[in-house]
Order: structure tokens, then C-alpha cells, then sequence
């Protein structure tokens, strides 16, 4: 999605333009800001409407305005959002992401064992 404010516009994707994932990825955002005037621009990022919390193990942000979530799951998918702002000017765009993924299931393991240790936080029925 791409929004406008006046002298300069916003843009947002991910680094490959794919909006599915899987658990454990890392993916990183891209807010694109271009135009006329895009010195003195400040970005910050939401999610779902909330603002995102950079805590540098989850998640950083870059000095050009890049957000990496890192070792996704499902609690990481939703519709995140970028806002750059210039003194009384705004532009906003948005991009969901959903994280798919769960452990592969025993009998397709070849070692039962470490697919069992790779599902340590669901429940395996046998």
C-alpha cells in the first residue's frame, strides 16, 4: 500500500514481497519513503494498530527504517504498518504478514526423537 503527504510518499513490502511465513523465519519489513523532501523524516512502526516494541532480540529497526522480526510465530502475524512523519506532515501504509507452521508430524520424522524435542510446546497425540 502506498499513502502521500504532501512532498513525499510512503511504501511498504517485504525484502522478497511475500506476506506468508513460516514459524521460525526471520522477515524483514521495508518502508520505502520517497519524494521531493525526505530529509528530517521520522518512521515508526505498527502492528495491528499498536506500536511495535523494538527489544533487540525479538525485533530491531534499522537507521534507514527496515523492521526484522525475528524467529516468527504465529503471535507475529497481523497487519503491520509503517508512518513516517515530517512536522505536521503524515503518511502511512500497511502490509500484512501471517506465519504458518507447525512441527512435522512423527511419522514423517526419521528421527522421532528430535521431531518430538522440535514440538516441545505442542501437544503430540500418539
Amino acid at each position: 500500500m502506498v499513502a502521500h503527504a504532501g512532498e513525499f510518499s510512503v511504501a511498504m513490502t517485504t525484502v522478497d514481497g511475500v506476506s506468508n511465513f513460516t514459524r521460525g523465519d526471520n522477515v524483514t519489513l521495508l518502508c520505502y519513503v520517497t519524494g521531493d523532501v525526505t530529509d528530517d523524516i521520522h518512521v515508526t512502526w505498527s502492528k495491528d494498530g499498536d506500536v511495535v516494541v523494538v527489544d533487540g532480540d525479538r525485533s530491531t529497526v534499522t537507521e534507514d527504517g527496515q523492521l526484522t522480526l525475528y524467529d516468527v510465530t504465529s503471535d507475529d502475524s497481523g497487519e503491520y504498518g509503517c508512518h513516517a512523519t515530517r512536522w505536521q506532515q503524515r503518511a502511512d501504509a500497511s502490509f500484512a504478514i501471517t506465519v504458518h507452521g507447525r512441527p512435522p508430524a512423527v511419522s514423517q520424522c526419521r528421527a522421532p526423537a528430535h521431531c518430538l524435542n522440535a514440538a516441545a510446546d505442542y501437544e503430540i497425540n500418539m
